[in-house]
């Protein structure tokens, strides 16, 4: 199975969240192989990256703000590993 973004985080649900990640979990429960285009990681990678075009739309300030609500995102619901 090929998934566009994988955002790393724990599976389970809003009652039990598990220590394993989302991925993890399909892997383990159904057997089936998760492939990712990108990660969570890239995206950090990407909006921390000096090699991307700057832009009005996407100028380095919005882009950091991004960056941040991604990182929080990541330190509530991530699995702070990849699988």
């Amino acid at each position: 199975m090929f998934i566009a973004l994988d955002r790393m985080e724990r599976g389970g649900n809003a009652e039990v969240v598990a220590a394993q990640s989302a991925v993890e979990e399909v892997r383990e429960r159904w057997g089936i192989e998760v492939y990712a285009l990108a990660t969570l990681d890239d995206l950090l990678g990407y909006l921390e990256s000096d090699a991307r075009p700057s832009t009005e739309r996407y100028s380095a300030e919005v882009l950091a703000t991004h960056r941040l609500a991604i990182a929080d995102y990541r330190s509530r619901y991530g699995t702070g590993r990849r699988p």
